[in-house]
């Protein structure tokens, strides 16, 4: 079994919980006993970070690039705690945040992804060139995915569970795909250098 860096530190943390109360049990704490290894096992059985293997998510494909910046929008699994609207008192779920990194490993952005007032996720300006994000997929966990950006073009990812205007399309020009078949984006077309 895989772990992550979170999981670890849970198990061990479950681990130091479940040993204090070993010390002190009675025959009756036995089913909370029974409760607690459970949550153990079920907390370290989480899939490793970044395990899954997915082509480049690119700009669509027919855009014309122009500048030295390209942007990024993801829309990541949202984040269960809703953000309070001060002039409405409304509440609205935000997407998850994530960070941005280069080929090379090197952290580039830690990015809040939330515009605000409903707007959804923010967008990203950044230089062109190969990324790689880690965000959290509805289903997955999170999820390390390479992306390409262009100069003067959008490239989008979805790993929520929202559906593509034009998935048809994109089903049809190969779209990367999850392992249920959501799409995630468009296929990036040949790679950038970077530096």
């Amino acid at each position: 079994m895989l772990f992550n860096q979170h999981s670890v530190a849970g198990c061990r943390l479950w681990s130091d919980i479940m040993s204090a109360f070993l010390k002190k049990a009675r025959f009756e704490q036995i089913p909370i006993l029974a409760v607690m290894v459970w949550l153990l096992v079920a907390g370290c059985a989480a899939p490793k970070t970044g395990g899954l293997a997915l082509d480049p998510v690119g700009p669509a494909p027919g855009g014309h690039e122009s500048g030295s910046n390209g942007m990024l929008v993801v829309y990541s699994t949202y984040n269960f705690q809703t953000n309070v609207d001060r002039f409405f008192g409304r509440t609205h779920p935000a997407c998850a945040d994530y960070k941005i990194f280069r080929r090379s490993g090197r952290l580039v952005q830690s990015v809040r992804n939330d515009a605000g007032e409903m707007e959804g996720p923010v967008m990203v300006k950044l230089p062109a060139g190969d990324y790689q994000v880690k965000a959290y997929a509805t289903g997955y966990g999170v999820v390390a995915l390479p992306v390409v950006i262009k100069a003067g073009q959008t490239t989008a990812v979805r790993l929520d569970e929202s559906a593509w205007p034009e998935r048809a399309a994109m089903i049809q020009a190969g779209a990367v795909r999850l392992p249920d078949g959501r799409v995630v984006g468009w296929r990036a077309g040949p790679q950038v250098k970077t530096n």
